[in-house]
């Protein structure tokens, strides 16, 4: 909102890079124009924040909140995204409130609370695709060792389960929301073909699409999934990058008391 108050517009000409340049440049205003583009991430770090006490209370206690948070935002990776113009900590705090929505899931496993992990599901989405892996990457983790540690409502717990099949509903109808329930054709995916050939080669052109836009930039993710980019670490300059990159990078990076 910030930057649009601030008269930038992405524009639909020449190339990703020069449209970048055109707004960071607009009016001959560079440096106000990147806080502009900076200022907006203040606010998911805020809400990342507030997320992050309001599950760890209802999880451990206050006190133990509070050290969570501490520990949260003195991380130099945390500090350091939320001041850039990036999604990243967008999605953090997407991460955060799909989590306080899982936990009470599990807490009350009913149907009401299960359209909430939806909605909770379809934030995080919308802050970042990563999150479509994360959630419930990090969600069957803490299930599984519910399951492990509390035998006594094991079965309760399975027998939760089918109050899941309402997740999925909810989170498209939110995501769909979120991109105005517009509506396209398959054929907006035709230059993703490999991404989606499944689907292409399979259903006519003219079939209606929901949300296109969002399906597009699937398909550019996993379009850049393919690719080759250099990476850069300690020395060395790779265009298939490690597997340990992330965790040198992050260890690096935690502080000592963390």
């Amino acid at each position: 909102a910030a930057p649009l108050a601030g008269g930038m517009r992405w524009s639909t000409e020449g190339n990703r890079y020069q449209r970048i340049h055109g707004v960071l440049y607009a009016h001959g205003n560079y440096e106000r124009n990147l806080v502009l583009m900076r200022a907006g991430n203040l606010l998911f770090f805020v809400l990342a924040c507030a997320a992050l006490f309001a599950w760890a209370r209802r999880e451990a206690g206050e006190r133990e909140a509070l050290i969570a948070v501490l520990l949260f935002t003195t991380q130099p990776i945390v500090l350091g995204y939320s001041g850039l113009a990036t999604f990243d900590i967008a999605a953090t705090a997407g991460l955060a409130v799909a989590l306080i929505t899982f936990s009470a899931w599990l807490r009350h496993a009913d149907p009401a609370r299960a359209g909430l992990l939806g909605a909770g599901y379809a934030f995080s989405i919308l802050m970042k695709f990563s999150c479509i892996g994360y959630v419930p990457a990090a969600c069957g983790a803490i299930y599984i060792l519910r399951l492990l540690r509390d035998p006594e409502r094991r079965r309760e717990r399975l027998r939760a389960l089918p109050t899941l099949l309402i997740v999925p509903l909810v989170t498209f109808a939110v995501i769909w929301a979120g991109y105005a329930f517009t509506v396209g054709r398959l054929s907006d995916l035709e230059h993703f073909g490999h991404e989606f050939d499944l689907v292409l080669s399979h259903l006519p052109p003219s079939t209606p699409l929901p949300a296109p836009a969002f399906f597009r930039g699937i398909g550019g993710l996993l379009e850049i999934g393919h690719a080759d980019f250099e990476s850069y670490l300690f020395g060395r300059v790779s265009t298939h990058g490690w597997w340990w990159y992330f965790p040198a990078a992050v260890g690096l990076k935690t502080t000592l008391a963390f």
